[in-house]
């Protein structure tokens, strides 16, 4: 009864929609990715796509490391 009632009605009629959201946002990126990946190694060849991919992901390593609290 109460407000702890009222949240849980909200969240339970919310999250669903929310977490639909963004289950089709991460697909769709990850559908681009692989378009976009697959025209760039097309053009320059594997090889230079995968050294992309690793400075992507040393840049995600090193952004993560000066963001942590």
């Amino acid at each position: 009864m109460g407000i702890p009632n009222q949240l849980r009605n909200i969240a339970e009629k919310t999250l669903p929609k929310v977490l639909a959201a963004i289950t089709t946002i991460m697909f769709v990126t990850f559908g681009l990715s692989v378009l976009v990946m697959g025209y760039v190694a097309d053009l320059t060849g594997v090889r230079t796509l995968y050294m992309i991919a690793f400075g992507l992901y040393l840049i995600t390593a090193v952004f993560s490391l000066f963001i942590r609290k």
